[in-house]
């Protein structure tokens, strides 16, 4: 029996489906359902309540903000928790993702010192008319890092009009996207010299500074803990151990 992978795409656009960040994430998913078994689970921003971060740092002691009784993080989360391949879009607006983006990164904010997408292939794509690209690609894949994803792929879209979509070199980025995708399925542990000295570094400093709080264990402390990630000599011992790890813990994340 094959295996039937979720893949769950997150829209950053404002303008959503109809935007052309939308078709490309609809021609990635197009091109992986031609080569494997997918479900997909499209996250459009532009359809959610996601209130402003208040700064409470509530997340980071307790595992729980209290911003989630009144919008759709909670979903959101979960959905990306879930997720077995992540597809982030954003269409880049003053040299930067977008707000909408932005929200939905600032409300996981605390992920960041959890690591708690355990190696999850990660894909990025942007579109734009060409500037800020570099900049938004370092500023996601630094996101994703510290989530502990693992980002396997990143395209920039060139678009000036919307027959753009279609252009030749944009159907090439696709075509390389769900190459790299399928690629990083097919071999979970396969991580380049580089991001695996990324996630190392970012993993033992996390360690070292999580042991802080041994004394007077916070949320962060405790989850660390409980899914063993003090006895990991690496981070590709929390993704060989993935499918233990609890990353919903206590059904707070």
């Amino acid at each position: 029996m094959s295996t039937t992978y979720k893949i769950v795409t997150i829209n950053g656009s404002p303008r959503g489906a109809k935007s052309s960040t939308g078709a490309f994430l609809k021609a990635v998913v197009s091109g992986l359902r031609k080569r494997i078994d997918i479900e997909t689970y499209e996250l459009d921003l532009s359809k959610y309540k996601v209130s402003f971060c208040r700064g409470c740092s509530n997340c980071f002691e307790t595992g729980k903000c209290p911003l989630d009784l009144q919008d759709d993080m909670p979903e959101l989360k979960k959905m990306i928790l879930m997720a077995d391949v992540l597809l982030i879009g954003t269409p880049i607006y003053a040299g930067n993702i977008t707000a909408q983006m932005k929200l939905l990164l600032d409300r996981m904010s605390y992920w960041m010192h959890l690591m708690c997408l355990c190696g999850k292939p990660t894909a990025l794509l942007t579109s734009s008319c060409g500037n800020g690209a570099n900049f938004v690609k370092t500023y996601l894949s630094s996101a994703v890092k510290f989530m502990g994803g693992r980002e396997v792929s990143f395209q920039n879209y060139l678009v000036f009009t919307e027959n753009d979509v279609q252009e030749v070199e944009n159907v090439q980025r696709t075509e390389e996207m769900v190459a790299d995708i399928i690629g990083a399925l097919n071999d979970p542990t396969h991580i380049g010299e580089r991001e695996r000295k990324d996630l190392d570094y970012i993993f033992h400093s996390m360690q070292k500074n999580m042991k802080l709080y041994e004394e007077e264990p916070n949320f962060e402390y405790r989850f660390w803990k409980h899914n063993g990630f003090f006895e990991f000599e690496s981070y590709m011992d929390v993704i060989m151990n993935s499918e233990r790890i609890i990353s919903d813990f206590g059904g707070t994340l």
